[in-house]
């Protein structure tokens, strides 16, 4: 996207987002539209685009897409995400590979603009199965209320959300497992509402 577009995108969002509640409840899936680094891990694709994965698009014949009851994303910046064996990416990985296929989450990766090139390279050897996304612009980070890094939110498959604050200190790994242990309990509960059949 050329800087133009993509301040013209930023200015029709920005005009859009003081009806929106604190917490998204209401549709934020036509707008939350993201760049895929690494597309092994979301079936081949380059683009996330929300609404075809919650709400009333869910399910529909997209080939190679990913059919998630749950939709995680929770924003981090790049240094957590490198090829390190250490970090927030890391631990919402085994997370990821604890609940299974039926939960996707996704890195909302903000990176600064003169770090794009250097994070998509990082990712590229980083080898995650969960799904790292850019949003260099802040679109989505703002549709989300994603205001620092830590904060998730957990969207059930009506497209209903509920947002986790991030934890006091991201770098603290106690404080990450326990910010875990409450993002888990979050996406069960979505998976019970699931189940449930609930709007």
């Amino acid at each position: 996207m050329s800087l133009g577009a993509a301040a013209a995108l930023m200015s029709l969002v920005s005009a859009g987002l003081t009806g929106l509640p604190a917490t998204m409840t209401d549709d934020p899936s036509l707008w939350v539209t993201l760049e895929v680094l690494n597309r092994d891990a979301f079936g081949g694709r380059s683009i996330l685009h929300l609404e075809d994965l919650v709400g009333e698009n869910k399910g529909r014949d997209v080939p190679g897409l990913p059919k998630p009851r749950v939709v995680v994303f929770f924003s981090t910046l790049p240094a957590a995400c490198g090829p390190l064996q250490a970090g927030m990416c890391r631990d919402v990985e085994a997370l990821r590979n604890k609940l299974g296929k039926e939960v996707l989450i996704a890195a909302l990766i903000m990176a600064r603009p003169d770090e794009v090139a250097r994070t998509r390279s990082e990712l590229a050897r980083a080898g995650y199965g969960i799904v790292a996304t850019l949003d260099p612009q802040g679109v989505a980070a703002r549709l989300l209320h994603m205001d620092r890094p830590g904060v998730a939110v957990v969207f059930d498959a009506a497209g209903h959300s509920v947002t986790l604050p991030p934890p006091g200190d991201v770098g603290d790994a106690t404080q990450r497992r326990r910010w875990i242990r409450a993002l888990r309990e979050r996406v069960q509960a979505a998976l019970r509402t699931d189940d449930d059949g609930d709007p």
